[in-house]
């Protein structure tokens, strides 16, 4: 992945599992991402080394938390 933001991961994360690839990083909210993710009926695994270099660490924590 390159970047440390949350769009910058989310958008990794998303070319990386080919959800999501209609998103441009650019201009693109992480609220976007998200919600690609969510509809999807894939699983997705991600195994993310060296997370506590990444700007928010709260990043997975909130996107694991289903809506009510």
């Amino acid at each position: 992945m390159a970047g440390s933001s949350k769009t910058e991961v989310l958008h990794g994360l998303a070319q990386d599992s080919s959800i999501g690839n209609h998103l441009s990083r650019d201009g693109t909210a992480a609220s976007a991402f998200i919600e690609a993710f969510r509809e999807t009926d894939d699983h997705i695994v991600a195994i993310i080394d060296e997370a506590n270099v990444l700007e928010d660490e709260m990043l997975f924590l909130e996107w694991a938390i289903p809506r009510t």
